[in-house]
């Protein structure tokens, strides 16, 4: 289950490469359209299409920028921590992911403890900030997604008693943070998706007590909380709903590897994207994220060597390698910068 990409002790979230936090990294549905490719917009990130991902092609995880065809690939984080889970503002002018560069206090002579927390750069690495300081055991977060209109994002946290991962929902600027889900422990709440219209949000959750990770719906105020139709009988990871918001792209976790699927938007009727083959005996394709048009889905997959950047159209049809790094490279957000 996605070995190769492992770090230490990390929450349930998109940017964990452990069986049991399969994501989304998606990870990470955002995009938002623009104008004409040409034009210039962020010192050293050219207008049009861009693809942000998490890559160990240089010996630690980092976040990097490629085209769709992944070609123009640029490092943009550089600290000895790990950084994940890449998130585009809608107008991918600003990219939301979480670092593990924080530490707790911690007395004198025993183990530093890093901790994972939402940070906020430009588009082109620089103007790094963290989103805002919570209270609580170890504040850790995980799993950001901005809202459509580029105002707020939301990201998973533990309750004040640092257990259960519960969803919120902030100001870009870190004030107003606002816990949506509240559930009794030993249930955590993961955030998927916002819709396109910014109403609502998709969250995994394994409230119901079977153990499987389940897609949710909710409004963006907490409210009309309700499961979509569970076609996946295990665990789905990654919800994304299309730029329409008409269709639902996800992964079904199951025991002999991961499978991509679109659906109809409230989960139902679902059709396989993804048969994947290579020479592992048990294979994944994972992290689905849609094109800005809608018409692509790049995804992860670990069929061939350590796990690429794929891309496969939202008809069907055969996949195409994107990246053939020597680390594996996992996709966050496609975007149309402006």
């Amino acid at each position: 289950m996605v070995s190769s990409m492992l770090h230490r002790s990390p929450p349930p979230d998109g940017g964990a490469w452990r069986p049991t936090c399969l994501v989304l990294v998606l990870s990470l549905a955002l995009g938002a359209c623009g104008d004409s490719p040409d034009s210039p917009t962020e010192p050293g990130l050219a207008a049009g299409e861009w693809i942000a991902f998490t890559s160990l092609r240089d010996g630690n995880q980092e976040i990097y920028v490629m085209r769709p065809d992944g070609t123009d690939a640029r490092r943009l984080t550089h600290d000895p921590e790990q950084d994940f889970a890449p998130s585009w503002s809608p107008d991918g002018q600003q990219i939301a992911f979480v670092s593990y560069r924080d530490t707790l206090a911690h007395a004198p002579g025993t183990p530093t403890r890093h901790v994972p927390h939402v940070y906020l750069m430009r588009a082109d690495g620089s103007e790094l900030r963290r989103l805002g300081q919570r209270e609580g055991a170890e504040s850790s977060e995980s799993a950001p997604r901005w809202s459509p209109d580029g105002q707020r994002i939301a990201f998973s946290t533990p309750d004040p008693n640092g257990q259960n991962y519960q969803v919120v929902v902030a100001n870009v600027d870190g004030s107003g943070q606002a816990m949506l889900v509240t559930e009794a422990y030993p249930e955590y709440s993961l955030v998927a998706d916002w819709s396109p219209d910014g109403g609502r949000l998709l969250y995994l959750t394994n409230v119901e007590g079977d153990g499987w990770r389940k897609p949710y719906v909710m409004n963006a105020d907490g409210t009309g909380r309700r499961p979509l139709v569970r076609t996946c009988p295990f665990n789905t990871v990654g919800p994304r709903w299309s730029p329409d918001g008409g269709r639902l792209a996800f992964a079904c976790d199951t025991s002999y590897g991961a499978e991509l699927y679109l659906a109809e938007a409230d989960g139902s009727d679902p059709v396989r994207l993804s048969a994947p083959t290579g020479p592992l005996n048990y294979v994944q394709d994972l992290a689905p994220t849609w094109s800005p048009d809608g018409t692509q889905l790049a995804f992860w997959s670990d069929r061939v060597g350590d796990g690429d950047v794929y891309a496969v159209s939202a008809d069907g049809g055969p996949s195409r390698r994107i990246t053939q790094s020597p680390g594996s490279d996992m996709p966050g957000d496609w975007v149309r910068t402006r």
